[in-house]
């Protein structure tokens, strides 16, 4: 029996909708309304009106401290239960986010984020708070940001892209839904599954 298919998961615009409830933060601080912004066209938001990457830092931390939004962010649609799925198949759960970027707040992260997977009960089997995720070990990674899978790749690993709008530049293997992920990693995988 070959060992378990060990699947490294990103957080934000993978399982939980950042975009939305971050949306808010910018609408918020530009005077503008939720609906004038449609999806950004990259990953840092400037095409909200953010205006550089200080702002977009600076928003960042309000949404994340002061608003608690890594608490409060809506699962992207059937993320928890495909997680649930595959989980019970024995494919192994390793959560790899680079959430821990503000300084003197990581504790907070940290319970807001355990706080979001025990709401939405979302199982995993390894937890890395890690800006290197190409140095985590995993056989498939599924992630958003455009650097990550570029770095997944240089590395020769197996990256899988989540779908978002300022990621669709990239060339290779894609999901837009999560229902999506489980037939790809059978195609992929096949002997991998518990």
């Amino acid at each position: 029996m070959s060992a378990p298919l060990v699947l490294g998961v990103d957080v934000d615009d993978v399982l939980a909708d950042f975009q939305l409830g971050f949306k808010a933060v910018v609408a918020a601080d530009l005077g503008v309304s939720i609906d004038s912004l449609g999806e950004p066209a990259d990953w840092d938001c400037l095409s909200w009106g953010v205006r550089d990457r200080d702002h977009f830092e600076e928003l960042n931390h309000r949404a994340v401290v002061e608003q608690h939004i890594l608490r409060t962010l809506p699962p992207i649609p059937g993320a928890p239960a495909a997680i649930r799925h595959l989980h019970k198949q024995g494919v192994f759960i390793r959560i790899i986010t680079h959430r821990l970027r503000i300084p003197n707040e990581r504790a907070l992260t940290m319970i807001d984020t355990a706080m979001w997977f025990e709401s939405h009960d979302v199982p995993f089997d390894d937890f890395c708070f890690s800006g290197d995720k190409d140095q985590i070990l995993a056989d498939c990674y599924i992630d958003d940001a455009p650097h990550n899978i570029e770095r997944f790749r240089d590395a020769g690993k197996h990256a899988l892209i989540f779908d978002q709008a300022y990621n669709r530049h990239l060339s290779g293997p894609r999901v837009k839904h999560w229902d999506e992920v489980e037939p790809y990693l059978h195609k992929e995988f096949p002997h991998r599954f518990g």
